[in-house]
């Protein structure tokens, strides 16, 4: 079932959650970690499971502009955008949008979205590495010889 993106959708939140459980198993596998971890795995799979829910949070927040925008940037993260076209996505002036964006997020909007692509571009190198791990034929010769020997 295709989720579609939408201005409540919380795709920041999604990505934030998926973070934060990584950063957290990146530190070891104590019992206190996992069960953290367990519990923001299961938030993070209801959260398409249960859609209407959890986006009925946002509806509220359809008139932020700096929202929207987000999201639209989330959309097209494999197009290279301009300060304008953002802008006139959400109705507003290149300069009174950069002001309201800077002053909520600390950052430009154009940095924004650069930051914003970094992790995408490193998801695509774990999901390359993993699809590699399911099948040791995809890894380089450098790889293979890191893997446990199959007897």
């Amino acid at each position: 079932v295709p989720i579609e993106r939408g201005k409540s959708s919380r795709i920041n939140e999604r990505l934030e959650l998926f973070g934060e459980i990584f950063k957290n198993l990146d530190r070891g596998f104590s019992l206190e970690t996992l069960e953290y971890t367990n519990l923001c795995m299961n938030h993070l799979l209801v959260s398409f499971t249960h859609l209407g829910q959890f986006r009925l949070v946002n509806e509220n927040r359809g008139k932020d502009p700096i929202g929207q925008c987000i999201n639209f940037m989330l959309e097209n993260l494999n197009r290279k955008l301009k300060l304008e076209e953002l802008a006139a996505e959400v109705n507003l002036s290149p300069s009174h949008f950069s002001r309201l964006f800077v002053n909520r997020t600390g950052h430009s909007p154009i940095d924004y979205f650069i930051q914003l692509k970094t992790p995408v571009k490193v998801f695509k190198y774990l999901a390359e590495k993993f699809k590699a791990f399911v099948n040791p034929r995809a890894f380089s010769p450098f790889d293979r010889n890191r893997l446990p020997h199959q007897t």
